[in-house]
C-alpha cells in the first residue's frame, strides 16, 4: 500500500514538474515576443527560413486548429452570439488580430488537449474512468481561460482609471492654451501609453466620423465601465445644455479625480492587511485539498460515490460561496 502511495506521489510530482516547465516556457516565449516587438525597429532583421523552433511548430498547429473551428462557428448563429460576449474583454488583448470567435475556438482546442492528457494519465496509471472527474476536468479546462481573461481585463481597467487622471490633466492644459477637443485628444493619443492610448485612438476616429462629443464619451464609458468616464460624459452633457467654460469644468473634473485617487490609495494602505487575510482565508481550503489529494487520491471519493456525499458536497460549496460573498461585502468600503 505504501509503495502505491509513493508511486502515485512521484507520478503527481512529475506531472506537476512538467506542467511548471511548460508554463515557464510559455511565459518565457511570451516575454521574448514582447521584447522582440520593442527592439525590432532598432535592429536589422535577418531571416533564416531553415530554422523553425518547436514552439513555432506547435503555435502553427494551434492557430490552424483555431482557424478551422472558427470557420465552423461562423456558420452557426448560436456560436456567433456566444463569441460576441468576449469581444469587450479582448479589446486590449491583440484586438486587431484576435476576436471573440478565435478565443472561443482556442478554448475548445485547450479543452481537447486537456482531455487527451486526462486519458493518457488514466492509461498510464490504470485507473478506472469516473464521469464526475471527467466533467470536472472539462469544466475547469473550458472556463479557465475565461477567468484569466476577466482578470486581465480588470487589471487593464485599473490602469485606465490611473491613466485617466493624466488624460484629464493634459486635456485641461490643452483647453487652457486655446486648443479644441480634437487637438487635445490627439495630444493624449501621442503622449500617453496603452491602454488609454488605444481608447483615445477610438475617440479620435469617432471625432473624424463627426459624432457628438457626448455620444463619443458615452461610448467610451460603455467600453471601459469606469465611473470617471461616466462623470466626464455627464459633465460634458450638462455643459452643452447649460453653456459655460470648458476650462472651469475640466478644472473641477481634475480636482475631483485627484481627490478620488488620493482617497482610494489611502483606503488601500489602511485595508492592505485585511485584504491579505481575506485572500488567505479564501484560498486556504484549496491548499488543504491539494495536499490531501497528493497523499491520498481516494480521500474525497465518498463525496462522488453516493447521493448523500453529493448533497453534502453541494452544501459545502454553497456555504463556501456564501462565505466569499459575505466577506467581500464586509471588506468593501464605499467611496464618497
Amino acid at each position: 500500500m505504501k509503495d502505491i502511495i509513493i508511486r502515485n506521489f512521484l507520478f503527481d510530482l512529475i506531472c506537476i514538474s512538467i506542467f511548471l516547465i511548460l508554463a515557464f516556457l510559455i511565459i518565457k516565449y511570451y516575454l521574448s515576443i514582447k521584447l522582440n516587438k520593442r527592439i525590432k525597429p532598432y535592429v536589422i532583421n535577418v531571416k533564416n527560413d531553415d530554422q523553425v523552433s518547436i514552439i513555432d511548430i506547435l503555435t502553427g498547429i494551434y492557430l490552424k486548429l483555431v482557424a478551422k473551428i472558427s470557420s465552423f462557428f461562423k456558420k452557426h448563429h448560436l456560436f456567433t452570439k456566444y463569441c460576441q460576449r468576449f469581444d469587450k474583454y479582448l479589446l486590449y488583448i491583440q484586438k486587431n488580430t484576435f476576436a471573440g470567435m478565435d478565443f472561443v475556438a482556442g478554448k475548445f482546442v485547450i479543452t481537447m488537449f486537456i482531455n487527451l492528457l486526462y486519458f493518457l494519465v488514466l492509461g498510464t496509471r490504470t485507473l478506472s474512468f469516473n464521469i464526475w472527474h471527467f466533467i470536472l476536468v472539462n469544466i475547469i479546462s473550458f472556463y479557465f481561460m475565461d477567468i484569466i481573461l476577466i482578470i486581465l481585463y480588470q487589471s487593464k481597467k485599473k490602469i485606465i482609471e490611473e491613466q485617466l487622471l493624466q488624460a484629464i490633466i493634459i486635456m485641461n492644459g490643452a483647453f487652457k492654451s486655446g486648443k479644441n477637443i480634437y487637438q487635445a485628444v490627439q495630444i493624449i493619443k501621442n503622449e500617453l501609453p496603452n491602454p488609454i492610448k488605444e481608447e483615445f485612438e477610438i475617440i479620435a476616429k469617432d471625432l473624424d466620423y463627426g459624432l457628438d462629443v457626448n455620444i463619443i464619451f458615452a461610448r467610451f464609458y460603455e467600453r471601459v465601465k469606469v465611473d470617471e468616464a461616466k462623470y466626464i460624459t455627464s459633465s460634458l452633457s450638462l455643459l452643452n445644455k447649460t453653456g459655460g467654460s470648458v476650462v472651469s469644468v475640466f478644472n473641477m473634473i481634475e480636482k475631483r479625480f485627484y481627490n478620488r485617487l488620493k482617497i482610494r490609495d489611502e483606503l488601500k494602505s489602511l485595508t492592505s492587511t485585511s485584504r491579505l487575510l481575506k485572500n488567505f482565508l479564501c484560498f486556504i481550503p484549496f491548499i488543504f485539498i491539494l495536499f490531501i489529494m497528493i497523499f491520498d487520491h481516494n480521500y474525497f471519493a465518498p463525496f462522488f460515490n453516493s447521493i448523500v456525499g453529493l448533497v453534502v458536497l453541494g452544501i459545502m460549496i454553497t456555504l463556501y460561496v456564501v462565505y466569499i460573498i459575505a466577506i467581500r461585502k464586509i471588506m468593501k468600503v464605499d467611496e464618497v
